[in-house]
């Protein structure tokens, strides 16, 4: 009887002996994955990061090109591609006869212009919903030539406000709001003011001397 009992006892130990070496198998596994998983996300951050410092190297060079273009009073339109390392960059840089930009209000943006022939600015803004309960943005606008100046404004609430302000038109592109101001050759800037609220504006004329330029960069890895 004893001896029975001490076999079912050895027993119960082998059986012990297997379940622990069975749970340390399958932690050792477990801790294998996560190592490999780890090591396989740094490899792809580190891959990332790389290829993204190639692209804006990319973006640099667009905007060197740009920059050389600009100071022989040149409209720089640029394309190109080189190798850093296992990368392959290419880059493009284009002008175009539109300034873009987000303004408190209160504040001022000001736009030198050069005109050969009278011409137009077209002026858009508010990004938000056009009715009056938003408080969308009313703009003052100031051009200005070396004897004198033109002051027109606008609101898209004129009647709720009592401002006396001119209407504006329906926007387009994501804007709510658009006007169009009417240029002439003696004109050398125009200041846009917005009031009410802050808002991001677009202006667009082929009389804009300090256009924008869209530059874009891609990065691939080559191996």
């Amino acid at each position: 009887m004893q001896k029975r009992r001490k076999h079912l006892q050895s027993g119960q130990v082998g059986v012990i002996t297997l379940l622990i070496m069975a749970v340390i198998l399958t932690v050792a596994i477990g801790l294998s994955q996560r190592t490999t998983q780890q090591q396989d996300a740094a490899f792809i951050q580190d891959e990332s990061t790389r290829v993204f410092n190639a692209a804006e190297s990319g973006i640099e060079e667009a905007l060197s090109a740009i920059t050389e273009a600009e100071l022989v009073g040149e409209t720089a339109d640029v394309e190109d591609s080189f190798t850093l390392g296992d990368d392959e960059v290419s880059y493009s840089g284009q002008a175009r006869e539109e300034f873009e930009m987000f303004v408190a209000a209160g504040d001022t943006v000001e736009l030198p212009i050069d005109l050969p022939q009278d011409t137009n600015l077209d002026i858009s803004w508010w990004e938000g919903e056009s009715n009056c309960a938003n408080d969308p943005s009313a703009i003052i606008v100031s051009v200005l030539s070396a004897n004198n100046a033109k002051h027109y404004g606008f609101d898209p609430c004129a009647a709720d406000r009592d401002t006396n302000f001119a209407s504006t038109q329906p926007g387009s592109g994501g804007y709510a709001f658009r006007v169009t101001v009417p240029l002439t050759t003696d004109d050398v800037r125009v200041r846009i003011k917005p009031i009410f609220n802050s808002t991001k504006f677009l202006m667009n004329s082929n009389a804009i001397t300090l256009a924008q330029y869209t530059a874009e960069s891609t990065g691939l890895n080559t191996q």
